[in-house]
């Protein structure tokens, strides 16, 4: 990427979305950037994961919820919200969990919103390897929240 703001919140941001939605993912989405995305990817790392998702007050486990209730209600088809599915069993939540979130999503957001998001959680679900997940929470219990 040609556009870094401040190299180290950058490097920050970048280590963090690995770690939440595993170095994989990282590494696919900066590979398939062009120069459609280069703002993207400045202002996830620097801002978002760097300035937001660093700090202290919530555990990523609350933070993976709250992004993914704002996805599955603003976006509930989206692939966004499949990555967010993922961030979030990487950060420890287990299908009960998503099954609140969706009865709240179902609730508040309306029965459609609902339905589409649910649709989306279980393609993303069914698409997570069962092999990693163990390995990889293992990891993230033992990072900052």
């Amino acid at each position: 990427m040609s556009l870094v703001g401040d190299a180290n919140l950058y490097k920050l941001g970048a280590q963090l979305r690995g770690v939440v939605q595993g170095t994989e993912r990282l590494s696919q989405a900066l590979r398939d950037e062009d120069d459609l995305d280069e703002f993207y990817h400045l202002f996830g790392h620097e801002c978002c994961y760097a300035q937001v998702w660093a700090r202290d007050g919530l555990p990523r486990l609350e933070r993976a919820l709250a992004t993914l209730s704002m996805i599955a209600t603003l976006g509930p088809g989206s692939s966004t919200l499949r990555v967010h599915v993922r961030g979030a069993m990487r950060c420890g939540c287990t299908r009960a969990q998503l099954r609140q979130v969706l009865a709240m999503i179902t609730w508040y957001a309306g029965v459609p919103v609902g339905c589409q998001a649910t649709e989306t959680v279980r393609s993303a679900l069914a698409s997570i390897q069962e092999s990693e997940e163990p390995q990889e929470r293992k990891q993230l219990d033992s990072g900052p929240s």
